[in-house]
């Protein structure tokens, strides 16, 4: 996974044996990773000699600023999705042993009935608002499409 640090030198024996490592052979086209790697392999070179010489932490781009720019210019989509995957997977299990918290907080002894259903969206309610219950009733009123959903039982998809 260090290969996406840029701290050392890009060499594609250690880009496929992290797909191996991470059961991703078969979602991407090794050959075509491969051919990927050969078109931008001087380019990370260069990042990488240039992010050596860089000493202060204030000139230097974040890992993530770096790839973003790179995959923003280049076409390079199976590193792009090796490089999603290693991102997505969280640091700790903080996130985990929140929600398991939250569901012992939503199951009680006087609320033992509960279906797995009510505790989701139970959980669901109180992770993702933010609106404190007067906003949240002023908000649903006035959106019409909102309670015209609600109303038929449509599953409904907004943008903020």
């Amino acid at each position: 996974m260090r290969i996406f640090a840029l701290e050392n030198t890009f060499i594609y024996k250690d880009l496929s044996m992290c797909c191996e490592k991470l059961s991703l052979t078969k979602l991407i086209d090794m050959d075509e990773l491969y051919n990927e790697f050969c078109s931008i392999k001087e380019t990370l070179d260069k990042i990488i000699e240039e992010r050596k010489q860089t000493h202060s932490s204030n000139e230097k781009k974040t890992i993530y600023e770096t790839w973003h720019e790179l995959f923003r210019h280049l076409n390079i989509p199976n590193l792009l999705k090796i490089f999603q995957f290693i991102v997505s997977i969280p640091c700790s299990n903080a996130a985990a042993e929140r929600a398991f918290s939250l569901c012992g907080n939503a199951w009680t002894d006087s609320r033992n009935r509960l279906s797995v259903e009510h505790v989701k969206a139970e959980l669901q309610v109180k992770i993702n608002f933010q609106y404190n219950c007067k906003d949240f009733y002023d908000y649903v009123i006035k959106n019409k499409k909102l309670l015209k959903c609600d109303k038929s039982q449509e599953k409904v998809l907004f943008q903020k």
